[in-house]
């Protein structure tokens, strides 16, 4: 924390500054760790260059197992044509509906519960019966795969 103190600039104004500590403080490091490992990426994009899909299984606050898969062209149209259609009066409304389109298509597995074979009225039947905290754990974490997905992608266009 930064000491301070008064100096008279003359006898009607006191100017407050920071004294000169005597020690030095190690300067910030201004670059970050990348958030993942470029091998990674790239095996990420090849596995959806090659198989058309990429799946990753994930531990939710350390206890809840699940797998999220990437989205084809169709079911993105899928998803953008239910949006089209459905009403709503606010920008937030088609935002959550969108992340829970997604889930419906992007959830596989949830717990050992397989759902890839699912129709994706069954997976929405499914998720729907969740207690709202889980879709919402769920929903970041959609979040974070669908980044690290853009990242490899991006990464992969790179050094294609």
């Amino acid at each position: 924390m930064a000491d301070f103190e008064t100096k008279s600039k003359d006898k009607d104004a006191e100017v407050i500054v920071e004294k000169e500590s005597s020690t030095t403080e190690p300067e910030a490091n201004d670059s970050k760790a990348p958030e993942y490992d470029e091998t990674e990426l790239l095996s990420i994009f090849d596995e959806i260059i090659f198989s058309g899909e990429y799946v990753e299984s994930s531990k939710i606050k350390g206890k809840l197992n699940v797998s999220f898969r990437t989205r084809t062209a169709d079911e993105i149209s899928k998803i953008t044509s239910k949006l089209d259609s459905t009403p709503a009066h606010f920008i937030s409304t088609i935002n959550e509906r969108r992340s829970l389109f997604n889930l419906h298509f992007a959830l596989t597995n949830y717990q050992g519960k397989d759902l890839s074979q699912a129709k994706p009225e069954d997976r929405e039947k499914f998720i729907n019966s969740l207690p709202a905290p889980i879709v919402g754990a769920l929903l970041i974490a959609l979040d974070k795969f669908d980044r690290k997905i853009f990242k490899a992608c991006e990464v992969g266009e790179e050094n294609f």
